[in-house]
């Protein structure tokens, strides 16, 4: 089977009409492909980076803490879509024969992700979730990552000059690092 690695950006939390928006979005996906859905921190993780200046807390350790957080918001999205399975690993996304399913991510980025083929993820506030699902979609031998977030992309920027991405904050600064050349990427503005 293949895949379809989905970035739930975690502004997107702030969407009234979420879990009616993302279902139907979910629904009128390609039947042929399982998305994996990967949902980011939003405003918990921008809290967390507050603490951190606050209490003068590691880049390690608030790394830890924000992949943390994630999957607080897979859980809270799980809330919206009961019916959509959570998975915490690589092989219960392969054993899962449903359409669609969340990734509860801390558990496989804690013990197996460095241990996969490709550039391992660095730790720090380089990588966020938008890192985090190039990866995933990577080990996955993904054909499309759709990253679903409250803004546009620019498209005089070009659609695959991610370092350009980065420098404007529409992903992260390790983003360009992570995406398989041959993925599909494609950028959704979801908060309308």
């Amino acid at each position: 089977m293949t895949r379809h690695v989905v970035k739930l950006g975690g502004s997107l939390l702030d969407r009234p009409d979420l879990g009616a928006a993302l279902a139907k979005w979910l629904s009128d996906q390609t039947p042929d492909r399982q998305i994996v859905l990967l949902v980011g921190g939003g405003k918990y993780v921008d809290s967390l980076r507050e603490y951190q200046r606050r209490f003068t807390i590691s880049d390690e350790a608030a790394h830890w803490l924000a992949i943390e957080l994630l999957d607080a918001t897979s859980n809270l999205v799980g809330q919206l879509l009961p019916e959509m399975p959570a998975v915490a690993t690589i092989e219960e996304i392969g054993q899962s024969d449903s359409p669609t399913v969340r990734i509860v991510p801390s558990n496989w980025l804690r013990k197996d992700e460095s241990q996969q083929p490709g550039t391992p993820l660095g730790v720090g506030w380089r990588v966020t979730s938008d890192s985090i699902a190039a990866r995933l979609a990577e080990i996955l031998g993904a054909e499309r990552l759709t990253l679903l977030k409250s803004r546009d992309w620019s498209p005089t920027a070009g659609a695959g000059d991610w370092q350009t991405a980065a420098e404007l904050g529409y992903v992260d600064a390790d983003f360009w690092r992570h995406v398989a050349k041959e993925l599909v990427v494609d950028c959704r503005n979801f908060g309308i």
